[in-house]
């Protein structure tokens, strides 16, 4: 009796470990199908409470191996929105893990930088 558990016990410990092993790439995105931002402006918005302009990269593949920069701009309520409504214009997920500089208008870092920053610091 004792042996048959410590086989069922094995068996379940083997099981979770290949589960927990096998999951590593469950979130992977082709860089096809993303667009990495190099900069983002923020300002306030005509409309809308923000105005967002993102410096996004754009690889030509080619023997040369070109690099040009589109910028994309739309306007939100809330950053959040904003960057949203930009999927929507660039036609790729927004990839901010490689952004170098967020520039705040005159008027944004007289409001305080503070929550803004830490939006992008927590979620991208």
């Amino acid at each position: 009796m004792g042996k048959q558990i410590w086989k069922k016990m094995f068996l379940i410990v083997f099981i979770i470990s290949i589960g927990l092993t096998m999951s590593g790439c469950w979130d992977y995105q082709e860089i096809n199908n993303v667009t990495n931002v190099a900069g983002i402006a923020l300002d306030k918005g005509e409309e809308k409470k923000f105005k967002l302009t993102f410096e996004t990269i754009v690889f030509k593949p080619s023997a040369d191996f070109n690099i040009s920069v589109k910028l994309v701009e739309t306007e939100g309520d809330t950053i959040f929105e904003g960057i949203r409504n930009a999927v929507a214009v660039a036609g790729k997920r927004l990839y901010i893990g490689h952004c170098k500089a967020i520039i705040f208008s005159e008027e944004i870092a007289k409001e305080g930088i503070k929550e803004h920053l830490d939006f992008f610091v927590r979620d991208h």
